[in-house]
């Protein structure tokens, strides 16, 4: 009767041991492909991100710079911006003119154009999330 008590004592710690070891193995499992599908999204953002910047800035006629260059008291001083350094037609907004020094900004004025607007804003996350993005912002969702 002992040795019988003795085994069945046994065989249910062993019962046990296994659960036990099969819920350690099946959380791993699923943090393992938790990981990998944050991966995947990461992967997936960071290529979106790179589409938009090589849209946004591809011609070389394009300029970055963040927004403190419009001066001081901005409400998001460190957004980057893309602007243009050519007018519409192509044409460059610097003239040469040697008699007064070399060369000459013609932007001022310039087609009506609002020259402080950047093209786009070169922000994350979506519109609902960040009511204070421009309205042509970058948006990179999850």
């Amino acid at each position: 009767m002992v040795v019988t008590l003795s085994l069945i004592i046994l065989l249910v710690l062993l019962a046990v041991g296994m659960l036990s070891l099969s819920a350690v193995t099946l959380r791993s499992s699923r943090a393992g492909d938790d990981q990998a599908t944050a991966r995947a999204n990461a992967r997936l953002a960071v290529m979106q991100a790179i589409g938009q910047l090589q849209r946004v800035l591809g011609p070389d006629q394009r300029v970055s710079a963040s927004a403190d260059l419009l001066g001081t008291g901005l409400r998001h001083p460190h957004w980057t911006g893309a602007w243009r350094s050519t007018r519409e037609d192509g044409k460059s907004y610097f003239v040469r003119n040697d008699l007064e020094g070399g060369l000459s900004d013609t932007r001022k004025g310039v087609d009506g154009a609002d020259l402080n607007k950047p093209i786009e804003w070169l922000v994350s996350g979506s519109k609902s999330n960040n009511p204070d993005a421009p309205a042509r912002s970058l948006a990179v969702t999850s």
